[in-house]
């Protein structure tokens, strides 16, 4: 049912053909009675405008929810995963899921290029639209998204408030030795960018703003001047991006996200 960029260029990716398709029926749904007229006097034209609207959305889309099944296929297909494996994987993150109280989604397609500063705000409402980290004094490496498998439950970790960086990443350990994961898996918080590109997408699926409660969540990303960025405050004015003090400080409302990542090729 899947085929993952860019591993296989033998079958149409389902989940951008999904994808391109309701973004498609979006537009013609916002179409006025004329225009939708038009399109049935004018039927060649209303093909290229379809396929040019397909071309764009697929290219633009960046962050794809998969079902359990999906991610379970990309293991075996793009990781080279057995079977019985892959299906234990996303078995431990939908019994983690279903523990935090997340029935949607534990496995999101990511493809390669997406940051910060220039595309998230263009994936959802981001406070300023981000302008503000351009200015100076917001000197950090905008490391963008690389194709890979992120399982990741849109929650904060239950217990990662209130902790320091590092007792935070010892939690998501004791998470990851818990599950038996892969060494690889919670073994960090992942980059603002990816972050902020899953925490959107989300919105964008569902309309949920995570973390809740205008709550923050911690990432792997530091200014130059050692202050390590922190996403949240989702409220009516968008996503916000801030930094939170030096790591050894603690906050009870700024906590972490459980996230284990399959790069493609590695």
């Amino acid at each position: 049912m899947v085929e993952i960029h860019p591993i296989s260029g033998e079958k149409k990716a389902t989940v951008n053909r999904k994808a391109s398709f309701n973004g498609i029926s979006s537009v013609i749904g916002n179409l006025s009675d004329e225009e939708q007229l038009a399109i049935i006097d004018r039927p060649d034209e209303f093909k290229a405008l379809v396929a040019k609207l397909a071309a764009d959305i697929s290219a633009s889309t960046y962050f794809t929810a998969l079902s359990d099944e999906e991610a379970i296929k990309w293991l075996v297909d793009s990781k080279k995963y057995l079977a019985k494996s892959a299906k234990a994987l996303v078995a431990k993150y939908r019994k983690l899921a279903t523990e935090m109280a997340h029935f949607g989604p534990v496995a999101w397609l990511v493809k390669a290029g997406f940051t910060l500063k220039t595309h998230a705000p263009k994936a959802g409402p981001c406070y300023k639209q981000f302008a503000y980290l351009q200015e100076k004094g917001w000197d950090f490496v905008d490391e963008p998204t690389k194709d890979c498998l992120a399982f990741w439950i849109p929650r904060l970790a239950p217990g990662s408030t209130g902790k320091s960086y590092a007792e935070q990443l010892i939690l998501l350990g004791e998470v990851r030795m818990r599950l038996d994961l892969p060494k690889h898996h919670l073994s960090g918080l992942g980059s603002a960018a990816l972050n902020a590109g899953l925490i959107l997408a989300n919105f964008k699926r569902v309309g949920e703003r995570v973390p809740f409660d205008n709550r923050w969540v911690r990432t792997d990303t530091c200014r130059s001047d050692g202050l390590r960025l922190r996403l949240g405050d989702f409220g009516g004015s968008g996503l916000y991006c801030d930094f939170w003090g030096f790591d050894g400080s603690r906050n009870g409302r700024l906590g972490v996200f459980v996230l284990g990542v399959e790069l493609v090729g590695s």
